[in-house]
């Protein structure tokens, strides 16, 4: 479970950066792909966060990285909601399964995020964020 609070301190220190929180939308330059971060829903202890990478030759083997992040800024974690088109996931499947999960899908899900965000602090996105990203 420790990859919930690793999340939550990679996800929170790019929010700042990125100014997410007070403007909506922010966006930055990882590699030669544009990501998109926005929120989509607030709550006074909570935010739905969206992130999503562009792959600028799209294949049918490399399809865009699409997260939807819940952050709880009152307990200092970040959950994976959905990732790559699966949504509402368990956090056991019994397998086989009618979708082909993996038992442990929602780990799965928080490492690939946790992967992904460790992946942008050692690229540096700090010095590729867009000034007044737009949708």
């Amino acid at each position: 479970m420790w990859y919930f609070e690793r999340n939550y301190f990679l996800l929170s220190e790019m929010l700042e950066e990125t100014q997410l929180l007070q403007n909506g939308v922010a966006g930055f330059e990882l590699g030669a792909c544009p990501v998109e971060l926005s929120v989509i829903e607030t709550t006074r202890y909570t935010s739905l966060v969206k992130i999503h990478q562009l792959f600028v030759s799209k294949t049918t083997h490399l399809p865009d990285i699409v997260f939807d992040v819940r952050v709880y800024h009152d307990a200092n974690l970040a959950e994976v909601l959905s990732y790559q088109g699966r949504e509402r996931i368990q956090y056991k499947y019994t397998y086989p399964n009618e979708n082909m999960f993996v038992p442990d899908e929602k780990r799965q899900g928080n490492l690939l995020l946790h992967d992904w965000l460790s992946t942008c602090s050692r690229l540096n996105y700090k010095d590729n964020i867009i000034e007044n990203c737009q949708q």
